[in-house]
């Protein structure tokens, strides 16, 4: 990581990016995208919606937990093998676990919702699968205490069922290699040059395809856009999924507090674009 950190200090004068501890205040994921971030706080969020929020991300965590962790079946066969061999790995494995899932679920319960604890857990996979072996291994000794006979056939059948469902858990997760870029980034590739920076809702997926770099759009009000386009020198603005929402364009990709610029925009954007489901707007500077 020290190649990293280095290049962090370079460009932002800290090792990790700022803002990170405002995270725990989040009682909706699109809030990590605020605009500037110090609008985070325990005051201005209040205790009651807070501990709200943690009720999705608990349901979301357990269920990363059962099918991340566990491939959906297996997690029985892992707890059973944590517990039978807690003298040697509680310290080690069940104390980093159970504290990782608290911290991602109940403090920064947003961003563990999203990947935090996913990505976090992957430390945790080499031990899951020795423990769940163990687990195998035990539960086929339980079966074969009243048949000791068939204790080998009892240990073949235990295994090949956690192998059986390991495996098909793993071709699900197998996924597709991309056919090509998505139909909108066809659509705005005439108005996009590799010079400009652009405010999108995936911005990675825009500079891998066109090569512009930018930022993403803010959860906040379009007042503060044109303090966004000074602070990181942005050229545009582009909105994907426009509908019509009834009582005039909508679109879900866009962070609610930004929603209202589809129908009134602010001084600082022109429309430059109207692809239907796509809008392009220029900052004005």
């Amino acid at each position: 990581m020290a190649p990293w950190f280095a290049r962090m200090m370079g460009v932002v004068g800290a090792p990790l990016p700022l803002g990170g501890l405002q995270t725990a205040y989040l009682t909706d994921y699109a809030q990590i995208f605020a605009y500037p971030w110090r609008t985070l706080s325990l005051g201005g969020v209040g205790i009651g919606p807070l501990l709200q929020s943690r009720v999705e991300p608990l349901l979301i965590n357990l269920g990363v937990f059962a099918v991340a962790q566990g491939n959906l079946l297996l997690w029985p066969f892992m707890l059973w093998g944590l517990f039978r061999a807690r003298r040697h790995v509680w310290i080690t494995v069940g104390l980093f676990a159970l504290g990782l899932h608290a911290a991602m679920t109940f403090v920064f319960a947003w961003p563990g919702a999203r990947g935090g604890l996913f990505h976090g857990a992957a430390a945790l996979v080499p031990w899951w699968a020795a423990l769940t072996a163990y687990g195998v291994d035990a539960l086929a000794r339980r079966l074969s205490r009243r048949q000791p006979r068939r204790a080998t056939l009892n240990w073949i059948v235990v295994a090949a069922l956690a192998l059986l469902i390991g495996g098909f858990m793993t071709a699900l997760s197998m996924t597709p290699a991309s056919e090509g870029a998505p139909a909108y980034i066809e659509a705005i590739r005439p108005y996009v040059s590799a010079d400009d920076r652009v405010a999108s809702v995936d911005p990675p997926e825009i500079a891998y395809w066109l090569g512009a770099g930018g930022v993403v759009l803010p959860y906040a009000s379009p007042d503060v856009l044109s303090h966004l386009a000074e602070d990181f020198d942005l050229d545009l603005l582009i909105v994907t999924g426009v509908e019509d929402g009834g009582d005039g364009a909508t679109s879900e990709a866009l962070p609610e507090p930004l929603r209202p610029l589809l129908a009134a925009l602010p001084p600082s954007l022109v429309l430059e674009a109207d692809l239907g489901r796509t809008r392009i707007y220029r900052f004005v500077r």
